[in-house]
């Protein structure tokens, strides 16, 4: 690390120790984190730091073989995954898979896979510029319009940081917990509780949504649909059926990617007006999105180029 890199987050043990791991390691990641230190205030680098704590945390709890290096070598990993999809992507404009039974088969019901999978994903937060942007996006339109004693869902916990940050604030909130990977319902659930919940407050669902949504019609103040639809061979169906679950005054978080490969992403879209008019067909309304590229990338110039969009959006069912 530089001087000016390593001023800036000598003070944040498990951060600093993550960055120093994956910068000695990888090259192309040492000069892609140092434009993300370069550009962060002291409240980002708190957050930083506490995430990778807790990821440390949780991760150590289910493998106590795991410290920060192998975090550093599971996100390395993970990187390394998703520029093999992005080089398919760019060459075929298509993702790989279209069968969800493969994927689960090769993915979702691979414990160990499913393990490098949540950890590789929640360091991600720390270092991806879209990322980042959308978890703010999260925290500003969803978490601080979260009410007392709600009773929220996540479906597709993968890490489970954004359950946990409602947590955070409302620690008495009741949470719902659906996931296909036992790993990622046991990884989320423990990210809750070192965050502030109780165990008595958490059910697990290992439900496959697209057979069956195990939540009562009309019962949520909260869902967290947090880049899941493009995983789904049926998106348009189970979004129709949560919008169900929801109050009437209740409030969804969602996200998706256009032009975004993935080993596990199966519905692809390529347009911000594709994802719209999807939510609109599926009996939601949406009260505020926020479509983010990287850098200072136009929506127009990512769609006509292929370039990934990470769409975010607060979500109300249509009346």
């Amino acid at each position: 690390m530089d001087k000016i890199v390593e001023k800036k987050i000598k003070k944040y043990k498990n951060y600093k120790s993550l960055v120093k791991f994956i910068s000695k390691k990888n090259i192309f990641q040492k000069k892609s984190i140092r434009k993300i230190i370069l550009k962060q205030n002291l409240k980002y680098f708190q957050d930083a730091d506490d995430i990778a704590k807790r990821i440390l945390k949780v991760a150590k709890k289910l493998n106590k073989k795991i410290n920060l290096e192998k975090i550093a070598d599971i996100y390395l990993w993970y990187t390394d995954l998703l520029k093999k999809e992005e080089l398919y992507f760019e060459k075929h404009k298509d993702y790989r898979n279209k069968n969800y039974d493969k994927v689960f088969k090769e993915v979702y019901n691979k414990p160990s896979y499913m393990f490098k999978y949540a950890i590789g994903l929640g360091t991600s937060q720390l270092f991806w510029e879209n990322h980042l942007k959308v978890f703010k996006f999260f925290r500003e339109n969803l978490v601080k319009k979260v009410k007392k004693n709600p009773l929220i869902a996540e479906i597709g916990m993968g890490h489970g940081l954004f359950t946990a940050e409602i947590f955070r604030k409302q620690n008495k909130a009741n949470s719902i917990m659906i996931d296909v990977s036992d790993m990622c319902l046991k990884f989320a659930k423990e990210m809750s509780i070192i965050t502030g919940a109780k165990k008595s407050n958490i059910q697990l669902k290992k439900d496959d949504i697209q057979k069956k949504i195990s939540i009562q019609d009309n019962s949520l103040d909260v869902l967290l649909l947090g880049e899941v639809i493009e995983h789904l061979a049926e998106g348009k169906k189970v979004m129709k059926n949560l919008s169900k679950k929801m109050k009437k005054n209740g409030i969804c978080y969602f996200s998706t990617p256009a032009n975004g490969p993935a080993e596990d992403h199966i519905l692809l879209f390529t347009k911000v007006k594709q994802i719209r008019k999807f939510i609109k067909d599926c009996s939601w309304k949406i009260i505020k999105d926020s479509p983010i590229t990287l850098g200072d990338m136009s929506i127009d110039f990512a769609e006509k180029n292929s370039k990934v969009i990470n769409y975010c959006a607060i979500l109300k069912k249509a009346k």
